[in-house]
């Protein structure tokens, strides 16, 4: 081998820099810096910078020297920005490899999961297409990174020419087999048929001959003269099968021009670095230029050095080692002082809820919303907040661009839609990130909290490799975000569980595809679930019920389960996940709930209205100007908020029916009306189930506009009871006109909010009205969130027929009851997170029954209970007497004998919420 090298090899790379840092392209940091306070003490604190400084010189400025383009390039950064805590680290590695950087190594340290590989990996994919070389280093000799030991197989051709036909034909001796398997490894592989395959390339490494010494390849020479005297393969020209040496990695890197990537480094044979050092000298920049000499002494061809110049390193050539914390098990070691000098490493630092907050949106969305979020800062303000479409429009751009159409259509069919709804998925998945950076600390041994060992969580905690066996990392995340992907069916309980078919069992299965509902629709539901399980899998499920409780209550806090205080009230809003439950009929800003709305009401008139629809646009039907003056309208108002000193807190909207009207005014706003009657007598007697009572002969007698609906603030401990026509049935809505809006965006949450009154708490009939969970379920106040209702509409015969509704205030999940609909409305259900269930269909108890276990969530076994006694309110049985207190409440809610006595209407007259809407 010669020693020379063709010289000017730098200039031939033809390497364009891709600048960061300069004012347009900022590039954000976490880092921590002293900062003196107004008492004079100094103190170091984590911040966020943004380099966006523009130097006087294009070589003093921080850049990517690529072959790709500038496109490709920040796009590229950008969706795998590395983690916060290793932005500073990404960025120093930047500046080692720029031109007239003499030092071309680097050294990370961390924790396993950390993403020091995966940095590495993105630096060498930015500047060029070549693969890098990458080395796992774990249990290896450093010396083979300069000198590799192989075979020479042109030593003897026939012999290896002879075992390889053998090998495959079968033929090789048993004891040969035994010989060459311990020696060779995972290069010796052996069929069920007895035929062998050599795989010599995976000699290379010393780790794949398990337990052997540096010497294994002496060792697999001599096991090859062996198996050739017991085959009769012996040579007359040559009595030794020939090892030799060839240059290692480091020489292949420098010679290709690519870089180099030296995996767990310090998991390598203690004392070995030794054979490094002189070479070190070189790539770090003290000298420039080293000779490496091979440690075997003989004459082969392959030679006895080569020579690294200066001169010859191409701009590419950048060696990276990575390593573990040396508390990472016996085999991680520290290097010797000399080899720290040359290496200088830097140790990420501990991971920060900013860290955990870039994890979870960068694998569950494509792109690292959180960190790219900083980039908006300006003067102090960020401008995303002003506008968050622009931002919008930069995240879609950073997830697509420089991909082709193979990798677009490969990516996860939900990223496009988390990134539409980007600020209420960055926002919900900080809350998993607080959560997750908890948890981690609590199983840190460097952070441990001893004011939790009176709790006895320290305790189990300790215990021999139960921190290691579920350490808290960011592989958990991908982890769990796959089996969230892949949404299989959860388990039933026994309750809801369909038997054994007998006949069936082992007949082929005969699986029919359904509707699909877009991967997003219950992501968050389903996310939430997987985590639960994992905090039972890894506390009490093994004992560990102290930590159970510490994370119960840790999971409360970031709202990952509902937990109460101790006077009831809820300790949180909606839960962890309802932000990643993305329903394409909600929209994600004023355009697209607009766009939404003249889609689905401009249909709805092509069905209703045939005639007048016929050949017309949807934006002849219904103009998109009034639909985003209706959405900017709804959206301005306190309407959406249940606020009891709202005055339109109970009015309702429906869709439009007259023809002559529907174009200019497409909706409509009415009342709802309750009937509950208002006493100044005591609850009901002793010989009414507690919380209900019974129908009352009231007539035409409703109080005004029913209790709490029409006028909250009245005052309800003198009530004044006004006559009042009861609405007639050609008053009340239409039943699918009323289904229609429930699964419209804006609209639909405005009438499932004012659907629910303190009606029944205002009548002064319903004993222990802050007490009683059903009464709290019946008005949509209970600390659970679960709640449910009867209202009264109009069905296609024109008579009043009723509609049930159970919602889970804190996951969004609503189940509706009714009669009969079509196949697109119930599919619209479905897109909208509602479950629809006709009343009228064969399985329809069935299918009511599995809905509520999914509302109800981990209320569940409360569903025949307090859900059952809030329906019971303002429903009963009245033909056969049957006892309703002891059937479940999916028989109730199908039950066309079960009637209400405490009728809640919904009405076309006399709304106020669009009286001030704009033109």
């Amino acid at each position: 081998m010669s020693e020379k090298k063709k010289p000017g090899q730098k200039s031939k790379d033809n390497l364009k820099p891709v600048f960061l840092g300069v004012p347009g392209r900022p590039f954000p940091v976490l880092n921590y810096s002293m900062e003196q306070m107004s008492d004079g003490d100094t103190i170091a604190r984590k911040s966020w910078k943004l380099y966006d400084k523009k130097a006087k010189r294009g070589e003093n400025q921080v850049a990517i020297y690529s072959e790709k383009s500038d496109e490709e390039v920040m796009a590229l950064l950008y969706r795998n920005l590395p983690k916060p805590s290793m932005l500073k680290i990404f960025w120093d590695g930047c500046v080692n490899r720029m031109p007239n950087s003499r030092r071309r190594l680097e050294f990370i340290k961390g924790y396993p999961g950390a993403g020091k590989t995966f940095m590495a990996g993105l630096h060498s994919e930015l500047r060029t297409g070549k693969k890098p070389i990458k080395v796992d280093c774990g249990g290896r000799n450093l010396q083979e990174l300069l000198w590799e030991t192989v075979i020479d197989f042109g030593s003897d051709t026939n012999f290896y020419e002879e075992l390889e036909a053998r090998g495959a034909a079968g033929e090789l001796n048993d004891v040969s087999k035994k010989i060459l398997k311990k020696a060779l490894g995972q290069a010796y592989q052996e069929d069920d048929e007895g035929r062998v395959v050599f795989l010599w390339d995976r000699l290379g490494n010393a780790s794949d001959i398990k337990g052997r010494e540096d010497n294994y390849m002496d060792d697999v020479q001599e096991a090859l003269t062996r198996v050739r005297q017991f085959e009769g393969l012996e040579s007359s020209s040559s009595n030794a099968l020939g090892l030799r040496m060839v240059p290692g990695v480091i020489f292949q890197a420098f010679d290709q021009n690519v870089p180099l990537i030296l995996d767990e480094y310090n998991k390598s044979k203690d004392g070995t670095d030794d054979a490094m050092q002189t070479v070190l000298q070189f790539i770090n920049g003290e000298v420039d230029e080293v000779t490496v000499n091979s440690p075997m002494k003989d004459s082969s061809d392959g030679g006895q050095s080569y020579t690294l110049r200066r001169e010859d390193m191409g701009d590419l050539f950048f060696v990276t080692a990575t390593g573990n914390a040396v508390v990472d098990g016996v085999s991680t070691r520290p290097l010797s002082e000399s080899a720290n000098q040359r290496w200088q490493p830097v140790t990420i630092p501990n991971s920060t809820v900013e860290d955990w907050h870039h994890a979870w949106t960068q694998f569950t969305t494509g792109v690292p919303i959180s960190t790219l979020y900083r980039l908006g800062m300006k003067e102090g303000e960020n401008e995303f907040d002003k506008n968050p479409k622009k931002f919008q429009k930069f995240l879609l751009k950073v997830l697509k661009a420089g991909r082709d159409d193979n990798q677009l259509a490969a990516l996860n069919e939900e990223y496009v839609d988390f990134i539409k709804n980007w600020k209420p998925v960055m926002e919900d998945l900080h809350k998993a990130s607080e959560f997750c950076h908890a948890w981690a600390t609590l199983l840190d041994p460097n952070n441990v909290d001893y004011s939790i060992s009176n709790d006895g969580v320290l305790e189990e905690i300790e215990e021999p490799e139960y921190r290691e066996e579920v350490g808290m990392g960011y592989r958990k995340i991908i982890k769990w975000l796959e089996e969230v992907r892949q949404n299989i069916p959860e388990p039933v309980s026994p309750e809801q569980a369909q038997g054994l078919d007998l006949d069936g069992f082992f007949s082929e299965y005969d699986f029919t595809d359904e509707y699909f509902e877009p991967t997003s629709l219950n992501y968050g539901d389903r996310l939430r679930e997987v985590m639960k399980r994992e905090i039972v899998r890894t506390t009490e499920a093994v004992g560990k019920k102290n930590t159970f409780k510490y994370l119960r209550d840790l999971a409360a806090r970031y709202t990952l389960i509902t937990k109460a205080y101790d006077d009831g009230r809820s300790m949180n809003g909606k839960l962890f996940g309802s932000g990643l439950n993305i329903s394409p009929l909600r929209g994600h800003d004023l355009d697209s709930k607009a766009e939404i709305l003249q889609r689905e009401l401009s249909e709805y008139v092509r069905m209703a209205m045939p005639s007048k629809a016929q050949d017309k646009s949807d934006e002849e039907l219904i103009s998109l100007s009034k639909m985003k003056a209706l959405v900017q309208h709804l959206e301005t108002m306190d309407s959406l908020e249940d606020d009891a000193d709202n005055p339109n807190a109970r009015d309702i909207l429906f869709i439009n029916d007259d023809e002559n009207s529907t174009s200019r005014r497409p909706i409509q706003d009415g009342r709802t009306v309750d009937e509950t009657p208002v006493e100044n007598k005591k609850p009901s007697t002793p010989s009414q189930p507690e919380g209900r009572f019974p129908p009352s002969n009231i007539g035409d007698l409703v109080s005004n506009g029913g209790a709490g609906t029409s006028n909250p603030n009245d005052d309800l401990d003198e009530p004044e009871e006004q006559e009042i026509v009861k609405p007639k049935a050609n008053e009340l809505v239409d039943e699918k006109n009323f289904l229609t809006t429930l699964v419209l965006p804006v609209i639909g949450d405005v009438n499932l909010r004012a659907v629910w009154n303190k009606a029944l708490s205002n009548s002064g009939r319903v004993a222990d009205v802050d007490e009683d969970r059903s009464v709290k379920m019946a008005e949509a106040r209970d600390q659970s969130g679960l709640a449910i209702t009867t209202v009264m509409v109009r069905n296609d015969q024109g008579r009043e027929t009723p509609v049930h509704m159970v919602k889970n205030t804190k996951t969004g999940q609503v189940l509706v009851i009714g009669n009969d609909v079509g196949e697109e409305l119930k599919r619209n259900f479905i897109l909208a997170r509602m479950t629809y269930v006709s009343r009228n269909e064969e399985d329809a108890a069935k299918k009511i029954k599995t809905a509520l276990y999914e509302i109800a969530g981990d209320a569940s076994r409360e569903i025949d209970t307090s859900l059952k006694m809030a329906f019971l309110m303002r429903n009963q049985e009245v033909k056969s007497g049957k006892n309703d207190e002891k059937r479940s409440l999916s028989s109730l809610l199908v039950d066309k004998n079960v009637e209400s006595f405490n009728k809640h209407y919904l009405t076309k007259k006399g709304g106020r919420l669009l009286r001030a809407r704009a033109a």
